[in-house]
């Protein structure tokens, strides 16, 4: 097991257990997300901004909220495929109240031409969707196969459409191999749609009935997700199908500690 991944189950499981346990996701929710809120204060000021119009976005922040959304507005227009311009555009909208037009600009990140299977369509998709865990889980493979590792590696520099790619490829050479079929699942993760994951993931469970990998990728997910008492009862079948391997033990983990700051959080 990988230490990339271990550390995600870790952090997932304290962050479910510290906000209280469930966030019940309908499939409603899962296809039409929630509108966004004004935040209160000031928007984080980003430390450094790559491409066109980087410095003026910087100063918008800093000096917000003097004549910062106006910068901002003519930025976007000016810069109408620059992924970081939209994705500023976007942050320093919902901070001024206009969900709408904030969401329009966080989604616009997400296209084709602009932050599209790129580190910024990520970064949109957190903002769009602060009720689940921070950017996209990563497959890790747990057989050698050359393809999924290429894949893995993509998904962490931030190319999530590349990897699901060579995740169907792998998928297509070895239509029976679970961690194959799994991979795709991990690579169609999308905030906007959840059912693009799950609706591969829950057949799986019944095509391979024994596999570890399903079990805990399904649990992976639901946990990333906000799903804690589904996300620990697939855990608890994946630590069934083999509590000393890699992935009972870090199902196991994810439990305990769930479990662990579950109870802090009672006594206080």
């Amino acid at each position: 097991m990988s230490s990339r991944l271990e550390l995600a189950i870790t952090v997932a499981a304290v962050a479910l257990a510290a906000a209280g346990a469930v966030v019940a996701i309908t499939l409603a929710t899962r296809d039409h997300p929630p509108s966004l809120h004004p935040q209160p204060g000031k928007p984080p000021v980003p430390a450094n901004v790559p491409g066109p119009g980087g410095a003026a976005i910087r100063q918008a922040f800093v000096q917000w909220p003097t004549g910062s959304l106006d910068t901002l507005q003519r930025l976007g227009r000016d810069y109408p495929k620059a992924p970081a311009v939209q994705l500023y555009l976007g942050i320093g909208l919902l901070w001024a109240g206009y969900d709408r037009e904030a969401e329009a600009a966080l989604e616009q990140v997400k296209k084709k031409g602009i932050g599209y299977d790129t580190p910024w369509e990520i970064a949109a998709d957190n903002v769009l969707h602060p009720q689940y865990f921070t950017d996209y889980p990563v497959f890790t493979p747990i057989r050698p196969s050359a393809l999924l590792s290429q894949g893995s590696q993509l998904q962490v520099q931030g190319h999530q459409h590349s990897a699901e790619r060579l995740y169907l490829e792998a998928a297509r050479r070895a239509p029976n191999d679970d961690q194959a079929q799994v991979a795709v699942a991990v690579g169609r993760f999308d905030k906007d749609n959840l059912t693009a994951s799950f609706s591969q993931l829950g057949p799986l469970t019944r095509r391979f009935p024994q596999s570890q990998v399903v079990r805990f990728y399904l649990g992976y997910l639901l946990a990333w997700t906000g799903q804690g008492d589904p996300a620990v009862a697939q855990f608890q079948k994946a630590i069934a199908l083999g509590p000393n391997t890699g992935l009972g033990r870090s199902a196991k983990a994810f439990i305990d500690r769930v479990r662990s700051a579950g109870t802090g959080s009672a006594k206080k």
